[in-house]
């Protein structure tokens, strides 16, 4: 059997979660039966791709499609001739402006194409418009894939054709993410104190991440226990803003804004508590890494994350927005140093069973291969390789 061709796609942005899953499947997808190469639209001012660069670096294929602008035809017509050059077989795309030049793109060739919707968000109108565009075009995707079953009940309600929404919650690699004694954070971090904890939240630093009520709660922690560090990892528009507020707070000396860091598994294995205070979310990334390395983590009740913490079994489950609740959450894990080292060893072993990259994985080559492949076993031709065929 031939090998199959596989672009990922995704406009450019900050690296978070969508994109680590891209990265994750270019690597792991199995090279015997896929060909993968990860694609995403950036614009003439934008020089830098970060994520891009991380998939060249793990050896990846990848291109870079530069419209004019951003809402011109040319991504179409770019994003067509590319699919058609590469011959590609499958498209999956991972965003709004993907999912909509992607379908309309793979429609003319006649392509399959997958669409993972990782979550919605409703906190601005330009967000609301976006994910609005991107649930109504997902309707014309042959797999839609939910990162949670929360999601998967949004987009059935929304018009998506229950029969093509598939939950697929996200994996991890588990050998990467292991346990290990390290303090990567401490070691590197000359802002950590020695005999202090080490407390995180790390994410785009953007509205529906909830770190306003982490540093709402740090001042609570930081009274309890004066040597904590809290760590803010991530780059993000609300920067500032934060700053400000740790300022306001009278914490300025114990937050740490790390900026963007590529050794997250150093920076997680530094952290006595993971805290996730998300107003919306899918099934987050950084959750299952923190997990898979064995760490107590606090968590809001959103989007997927119920589906993968049980309360005070694997994590501590606290409602969106409640800054006291957090702060109990946070002083009850430092305080007990053996609750929390079972639970973070519970997440682990749930994580093992349950989103290990290889089931993952397994369960997106199952899609692939439904609509790549007839009842009969042939494939299905698209219009480059009637012409390919045929000359």
């Amino acid at each position: 059997m031939a090998k199959k061709t596989i672009m990922h796609l995704r406009r450019n942005r900050e690296i978070g979660g969508s994109e680590k899953c891209i990265l994750l499947a270019a690597d792991k997808m199995d090279p015997s039966k896929y060909d993968v190469i990860v694609a995403t639209f950036a614009y003439s001012d934008c020089i830098q791709v970060p994520w891009i660069r991380l998939a060249e670096k793990q050896g990846s294929k990848t291109d870079v499609i530069r419209p004019l602008g951003k809402y011109s035809p040319q991504c179409i017509s770019e994003l067509t001739s590319l699919l058609r050059n590469r011959r590609v077989d499958l498209l999956h795309t991972h965003d709004h402006k993907s999912t909509i030049a992607g379908i309309l793109a793979a429609r003319w060739l006649n392509i399959p194409v997958v669409s993972t919707v990782h979550g919605v968000e409703k906190l601005s109108l330009k967000t609301r418009l976006n994910e609005f565009a991107e649930v109504k075009m997902a309707r014309f995707a042959d797999k839609v894939i939910a990162v949670s079953g929360e999601l998967r009940k949004f987009l059935i309600a929304e018009g998506v054709p229950s029969d093509k929404v598939v939950v697929i919650h996200n994996g991890v690699d588990v050998e990467k993410f292991r346990p290990r004694r390290d303090s990567g954070v401490s070691k590197k971090n000359p802002n950590q104190t020695a005999d202090g904890f080490a407390v995180g939240i790390i994410g785009r630093l953007s509205i529906e991440k909830g770190h306003s009520d982490f540093l709402q709660a740090a001042a609570e922690v930081a009274a309890r226990f004066p040597s904590t560090r809290f760590l803010i990892v991530g780059e993000g528009p609300l920067e500032g803003e934060l700053r400000d507020l740790a300022t306001k707070l009278g914490i300025t000396d114990k937050v740490v804004f790390t900026g963007f860091r590529s050794d997250i598994e150093s920076v997680i294995a530094g952290l006595d508590v993971v805290v996730m205070a998300s107003k919306t979310e899918g099934t987050p990334m950084v959750l299952l890494e923190a997990m898979a390395l064995a760490k107590p983590i606090v968590a809001t009740r959103v989007g997927g994350i119920p589906e993968v913490i049980r309360d005070k079994e694997t994590g501590i489950l606290i409602n969106a927005g409640d800054e006291k609740a957090l702060s109990e959450a946070m002083i009850s894990l430092l305080r007990d140093k053996e609750r929390s080292l079972q639970i973070g060893l519970k997440a682990r072993q749930y994580v093992e069973q349950v989103h290990a990259c290889d089931k993952w994985i397994e369960k997106i080559e199952g899609i692939y291969e439904e609509l790549l492949f007839r009842d009969n076993g042939l494939f299905k031709e698209s219009k480059h390789q009637s012409v390919i065929s045929s000359s």
